[in-house]
């Protein structure tokens, strides 16, 4: 795992600087234009009425029952309400603690109970300290309008239009050099709203199909692609397939050598919180890149902002909006399909998860909210490596664990 160094902490604190000029509020042409782009791109291969569009096509491939009733079914016994998402304890741990595998030696027991000590020690002394004394920054309204700007930039991009190259093309930003932070030409990013505007009128003089899924079809949906995890779970902790017999006890046998080991004293709360700041601060230096809180930066993000403001863009009406909000929300189809085979290939093991009461992991809270923070720092210091003289080496921390353990 990455150590937590000085010189990481050290790197985040010259990115968080403070914002002294104020960030324009986003406008709601952003959100508009959003969904107009989404119900644009939903529709992109059918007409407004055809049986093409995702709902539709999820609709006629899932049957229209409650999750209860299909489970119990393909189960052969009722299963009660509440029912667990994701397949119960033992499942649900899985799937939660998979997402470190890449970061921990989770099925080496020993080995990441040296590694969380080491964490433990290296963040107390010498990276919490440092990074909370220059990340005040982080916590103003200037930063948190930057943000929500982030946001729709990144979102109005993965649609297709960069309002960062519209505003370029506006004679009194020249000077600005908005392009710098643009993804596409001013000309394709103008032709992109042009059709967005046309697709805008279109709606308003069609009635677009109702949402396909009903109620239950759509919880059904949500529970089957959470049900996927699991599968991906299985291989990234080299665990049998959830088809073989001896799943079960492998993963239980697993999870009760990790119950063992004891609570450290990482702050889980703070770590979170520094994590989802670190995660904003690389959201904004995406957008608009590694000046955006400077004086330069925020007035581009500002022309920006000032430009959309200008667009004389009507809503979608609220129906279309209310379906594109549902369209946002739908899994993915394969996921959804993948959940439904793992139940087919595998219903005794879905049973016992469910019904079995899953090991307590004290250190679990911990992995993830490393994990979380490892993350950040990541994307917010691409080249983030180990800085080569730890002052806290694993071999410190390697000792046996605890008789009690």
């Amino acid at each position: 795992m990455p150590c937590f160094c000085k010189n990481a902490a050290t790197h985040l604190t010259t990115q968080a600087v403070s914002i002294r000029a104020t960030v324009m509020a986003v406008p709601p042409q952003m959100p508009n234009l959003a969904s107009l782009l989404g119900l644009q791109k939903a529709t992109a291969n059918a007409s407004l009425s055809a049986s093409a569009r995702a709902d539709m096509i999820m609709a006629a491939k899932i049957p229209n029952v409650s999750y209860q009733s299909w489970l119990s079914g393909k189960l052969g016994v009722y299963i009660p309400s509440p029912i667990p998402v994701g397949g119960g304890g033992a499942l649900n741990m899985a799937v939660r603690l998979s997402a470190a595998a890449n970061v921990f030696p989770l099925t080496d027991p020993r080995r990441l109970y040296g590694e969380l000590k080491q964490a433990a020690a290296s963040l107390a002394k010498q990276f919490m300290p440092k990074a909370y004394a220059g990340m005040g920054a982080l916590y103003t309204p200037n930063f948190s309008a930057m943000v929500l700007a982030a946001r729709m930039t990144l979102t109005l991009r993965a649609q297709g239009i960069c309002p960062m190259a519209l505003a370029a093309g506006v004679k009194a930003n020249a000077k600005l050099n908005l392009a710098a932070s643009a993804t596409m030409s001013v000309a394709m990013a103008q032709s992109a709203l042009e059709s967005a505007n046309r697709h805008s009128l279109v709606l308003q003089k069609t009635k677009m199909p109702a949402f396909a899924l009903t109620p239950d079809q759509m919880n059904l949906a949500m529970n089957l692609s959470a049900l996927a995890e699991a599968q991906k779970a299985q291989h990234s902790l080299s665990l049998p397939a959830t088809s073989d017999p001896n799943f079960m006890k492998t993963l239980n046998t697993w999870l009760e050598s990790l119950a063992r080991i004891p609570a450290l004293p990482i702050p889980t709360s703070e770590l979170l919180a520094l994590a989802s700041k670190l995660e904003e601060l690389s959201v904004v230096t995406q957008a608009f890149g590694p000046d955006a809180m400077t004086p330069a930066g925020v007035a581009r993000v500002n022309a920006m902002l000032s430009y959309v403001a200008s667009l004389k863009l009507p809503p979608p009406p609220s129906a279309a909006m209310a379906l594109q909000a549902l369209l946002e929300k739908l899994p993915d189809l394969d996921m959804v399909m993948d959940g439904a085979r793992s139940v087919n290939s595998s219903p005794s093991t879905l049973q016992a998860s469910m019904s079995a009461k899953a090991p307590v992991v004290p250190i679990a809270p911990a992995i993830e909210a490393l994990n979380a923070l490892i993350s950040a720092l990541q994307r917010s210091i691409p080249n983030l490596k180990d800085c080569g003289a730890c002052a806290f080496p694993i071999k410190d921390f390697m000792p046996a664990m605890p008789s009690s353990a």
